[in-house]
């Protein structure tokens, strides 16, 4: 385990989902802890992720991940290990504390208030 230096065959950037592209840096080898599950793994080392970790189609095609919006899970290795994805909160208010203007195909990270919504009961 431990970082590895690229070799001829590895990419030297990766597109994320909104078409930016990120300089691979290099590569680490992981154990991925899911429910007492340890799931060794090289993972790319990349610039400039708004991420600790992303867990790409390379990974997820590997353990086999089924993503189930019904179920507000993933499966992983044939259900062999399911996690629950974070829930929704319908009771927060989200804000931007000052205008914003995102241009196409990008990302930010932006100030916000968060605030929970109050409940009228009848």
């Amino acid at each position: 385990m431990g970082k590895h230096e690229l070799n001829s065959k590895d990419p030297t950037f990766l597109i994320g989902a909104n078409g930016s592209c990120f300089k691979v840096m290099g590569k680490v080898a992981l154990t991925v802890k899911m429910n007492g599950l340890c799931v060794p793994f090289t993972f790319f080392i990349a610039d400039k992720l708004t991420h600790d970790i992303i867990l790409g189609h390379n990974f997820l095609t590997e353990t086999r991940a089924l993503i189930s919006y019904a179920d507000n899970s993933v499966t992983f290795y044939d259900n062999l290990v399911e996690l629950k994805l974070m829930g929704n909160k319908q009771n927060l208010r989200v804000c931007l504390i000052s205008n914003t203007i995102l241009p196409p195909r990008s990302e930010s990270i932006l100030n916000v208030k968060v605030h929970e919504k109050k409940v009228i009961l009848g």
